[in-house]
Formats: C-alpha cells, sequence, structure tokens
C-alpha cells in the first residue's frame, strides 16, 4: 500500500521581509520573529491528523486539551530538534512535504537542510511575483482589460527617486516593494513628506529601488478574493474573505462567517464578477506559471463622490494568507455563528492574562461537534507570550 505523503508545516510570516533581503541567512527582528514562535501553531488548521506542525517549544498540555474540547482534530506538533530525530530515524519510510506559511530563500536553506532530497521552494525569479511593482502592473493590465466606472481611475505610480512627483490628491500612501500585513506604509499629506519619512524612503530606495505611491482613499471595508493556483494558466476562485484593519492600514482580524456589508448589497454582483474576472487574469499572468499554492488578491470598498466603488487589487500575496486560514477555521464554527479571528498584542497586558480572563466569562460552547458561542485561543498562552491569535464568537 502506498504511503500518502507527511506534510511538515511552518510558520514563517517575515517571508517577505526575507525575500526583500536576499541572504539565504537573513534573521527577522527579534519581535517579529517572537510573533512568528508564538503564532506557530495557527498552521494546525491546514494539517491533516497525520502531518506536523513545527513550533519552537513544546505546547501546554493545558491549551491542547483546550483545543481538543472544542473538537478540533489535532496534528503532530513537533520542536525542530524532535523533527531531526524523527528523520534521522532509519525506520521512516514517510515522504515529507514541505508546506512554509511563505516561500523564501531562507525557507528553502531551512528546508534543505531538514529534507535534502525535498523540491525547492524558492527560485530567485519568484521574488518578483512578491512585489508591489507587479501587483501594479497586474492592476494596470486588469483595469484596461475589464473597464469599469465602479473602479478607480487614479491607479498607483512607482517612486524611484525623491522629491516626490506632483499630484492631485490630498493625501497619498507610500508602500514598501515587499511587506505584508499592512507593515511598510507610510502616508504623505499634501505631497510633503516630513523628515522621519524622508528617512524611510532614501532607505527603501536604497535597499530595495523603489516605492510605490497610491491616493488615499475614504474606505469602508476591507475584504480579499481567495484563490488556488493549480499551474499551467490553472486557477480555481475559493471565495472572498472580509478582514479588519487599524487606522494605520496594518491587519487585526477577519470576520467569521461574514455576510456581505449592508453597504456592500448595491454591489454584490460586481464584487463576484470582478472575483471571476481576478481569477481569469490570474490564470493568464506569470502567477499561474510560477507558482502553485493558495493566492489572496487584498481589495477594499471606498467612498467617491457619495458613491461607494471598488479597488479590486491592493496587493497580491501568493502565499497561505490569514484569510484562508480563516476559511479553514470556520469548518469548526456553525455556519449560523458569527464572530471574529483576531491577532493579540498588548505590550501592557500578557496574552495569558488576556485567555484567562476571557475564559472565565465567555467559554466556548460546542453543539453537534462544532462551536456556537465563546472564546477560544488559538494558540499556547504560556506566561512569556506577547503575541497570540483566539476566535470570540457571539
Amino acid at each position: 500500500m502506498k504511503q500518502e505523503p507527511v506534510s511538515i508545516f511552518h510558520f514563517n510570516s517575515t517571508c517577505e521581509m526575507a525575500i526583500a533581503n536576499g541572504s539565504p541567512h537573513y534573521t527577522a527582528p527579534t519581535r517579529l520573529r517572537e510573533l512568528e514562535k508564538d503564532l506557530s501553531p495557527l498552521m494546525l488548521f491546514f494539517a491533516k491528523q497525520k502531518d506536523i506542525v513545527l513550533t519552537n517549544e513544546p505546547l501546554s498540555k493545558t491549551f491542547l486539551k483546550m483545543l481538543e474540547k472544542a473538537e478540533i482534530y489535532l496534528p503532530s506538533f513537533m520542536c525542530l530538534s524532535d523533527l531531526k530525530e524523527l528523520l534521522l530515524n532509519k525506520e521512516t519510510i514517510n515522504k515529507y512535504i514541505p508546506q512554509p506559511w511563505g516561500k523564501s530563500p531562507v525557507e528553502n536553506t531551512f528546508f534543505k537542510n531538514l529534507l535534502p532530497e525535498s523540491n525547492s521552494v524558492w527560485f530567485p525569479e519568484m521574488k518578483y511575483l512578491f512585489e508591489r511593482k507587479t501587483s501594479l502592473h497586474f492592476l494596470e493590465k486588469f483595469l484596461t482589460s475589464y473597464p469599469n466606472k465602479e473602479y478607480p481611475e487614479n491607479i498607483p505610480f512607482l517612486i524611484e527617486k525623491v522629491p516626490l512627483p506632483k499630484i492631485n490628491f490630498q493625501e497619498i500612501i507610500l508602500k514598501s516593494p515587499l511587506s505584508s500585513s499592512g507593515r511598510g506604509l507610510r502616508t504623505v499629506r499634501n505631497g510633503i513628506p516630513d523628515n522621519d519619512t524622508l528617512r524611510w524612503m532614501n532607505m527603501i530606495l536604497k535597499k530595495q529601488g523603489y516605492l510605490t505611491g497610491e491616493q488615499r482613499y475614504k474606505k469602508i471595508a476591507d475584504f480579499s478574493f481567495q484563490f488556488y493556483v493549480c499551474g499551467n494558466h490553472s486557477v480555481k476562485y475559493i471565495k472572498n474573505t472580509w478582514f479588519k484593519t487599524n487606522d494605520k492600514g496594518q491587519y487585526k482580524g477577519h470576520i467569521l462567517n461574514a455576510q456581505l456589508p449592508e453597504e456592500a448589497i448595491p454591489l454584490k454582483t460586481i464584487i463576484r464578477e470582478t472575483g471571476e474576472k481576478l481569477c481569469q487574469s490570474l490564470s493568464l499572468s506569470d502567477y499561474s506559471m510560477q507558482y502553485t499554492g493558495y493566492l489572496s488578491i487584498d481589495a477594499f470598498l471606498y467612498i467617491e463622490d457619495n458613491k461607494i466603488k471598488i479597488h479590486p487589487c491592493v496587493e497580491i500575496n501568493p502565499r497561505y494568507n490569514m484569510g484562508i486560514l480563516s476559511r479553514y477555521i470556520e469548518k469548526n464554527i456553525n455556519p449560523t455563528s458569527k464572530g471574529f479571528f483576531e491577532i493579540y498584542y498588548n505590550s501592557g497586558c500578557s496574552y495569558s492574562t488576556f485567555v484567562h480572563q476571557q475564559e472565565k466569562i465567555n467559554p466556548i460552547k460546542i453543539s453537534n461537534h462544532l462551536m456556537t458561542k465563546g472564546f477560544l485561543s488559538l494558540t499556547d498562552y504560556k506566561k512569556d507570550c506577547n503575541f497570540g491569535a483566539y476566535i470570540i464568537l457571539n
């Protein structure tokens, strides 16, 4: 009987930073490595029971019991040392498949050291698929192929030197070529960057060669189109997911079992058709030839001239993403229950303290093997955890 391959899941959310750096030995800043460590159990939702999820340290029995109580089927969790010992076992006959959150030179080196016979998870020519310049060119071509008065008139532009070009709108958002979750952004008002922003711009231009600029819109809702790229010009459109950002544009969390926001109902058909057209555009692009796996296109609704419009492509993420993760989490939730999946960080209160408070006042409820109401931590909540992820259902 043929042995089914075992996937090894690894949460490396700093993959874009590693791509920007280029070195196979790049090390992310301490705070972001801490985030990767604390959120590493989230990969469990993509894994089957036979698979392995890598964690930096053993998970607490209390946390694992809470997941089991919520009737979430668990894979094997392993520290790197335990995994290396497993792979050295001569009796091991399984084939192991790398499954990183995102591909990068660092991740390729990491898995090649673990699994020398595995396929590469990175090729240098993949870098441009992650860059905002590529998303910009994709958007230009999309708007030319599918003109629509509900889409933006002003498209993003490249910035390759300072000072900024003259613009016709009061505020612009500057973006570094490679970043994620709303990071690598700066706002400029009246076309005049402050000294701190100028220093940041010059640093990015020196390291990465360019920035992109875009009109700041009056956003009313963030969402993403979710796809699976099969390769060889084949792309599947999955669904839309709706998420929240803070006033700086940084990711906060996803709405679970989300319905179309009331203000978006008049655009229901256009949103669906936009997803189908983006899918067609992806199938004709390099994304469908150079990459396989989950891919999301971030978008938003905004108000302009008292009308609600759609920005169909803010950026393209050829990797696992929080939107597709929220879809997998929803498989464990009653379809009639609404709530949020959120990332936690509060320098004034540890994640452990927050979890214990929430578990007391809002314990998780299960009915017919699905969660219906309450709070559940999706990551371990040891005393030294500053980051965490959880769901809260109402």
